[in-house]
């Protein structure tokens, strides 16, 4: 019951913060979806479906059901965790968030240390087995895909990069709007 991994690669077991982090595998949003009126008596499978018809998003590499919610992950190619890429992987995580924030996107996921659940163990509070729901690509026998970091921030911003704009952050696509 209740195992949890982290999805990047930290340089000591045990050693939990964003400072231990060595590689970064992989975006993550999670779904609380349950928390939502319109969606809590809706299972995982159902949400993907409304996901899908609803949102614009870049196909994941996984949808896992965590025993209450849904996990949505993204891996990524090889990335040493620099000061960096974290910042530029936290600026990502916050955009995806925001994207999937009307299905119950968890605000507080978004640090590169975070923990999920194992698949294969079990939700203490519901009972239910942490399992892979699908993966897109291995339907069609292949590999679950792997993104560059800069090709998920591109899809989402319209640029690899965000601008600095009166005092905020903002994308490519901001910008356009704004002049």
């Amino acid at each position: 019951e209740d195992f949890y991994g982290s999805l990047n690669t930290m340089y000591h077991v045990g050693l939990h913060s964003g400072k231990s982090v060595h590689k970064l595998n992989a975006m993550l949003v999670d779904l609380d979806y349950y928390k939502i009126n319109a969606f809590k008596d809706l299972n995982a499978e159902q949400i993907i479906g409304l996901l899908e018809q609803e949102l614009d998003y870049l196909t994941p590499s996984y949808y896992i059901d965590s025993g209450r919610g849904l996990y949505i992950i993204w891996l990524l190619e090889d990335t040493y965790a620099t000061r960096k890429s974290k910042s530029y992987w936290t600026k990502i995580e916050k955009t995806l968030i925001e994207v999937f924030k009307n299905f119950g996107a968890d605000e507080k996921v978004h640090d590169v240390a975070r923990v999920i659940r194992i698949i294969g163990s079990v939700n203490s509070k519901t009972g239910k087995e942490v399992r892979v729901i699908e993966s897109p690509y291995l339907l069609n026998g292949s590999v679950a895909k792997r993104y560059e970091m800069g090709d998920i921030a591109e899809y989402f911003w319209g640029s690899r990069e965000l601008f600095y704009l009166q005092g905020h952050y903002v994308t490519f696509k901001t910008v356009e709007n704004f002049c």
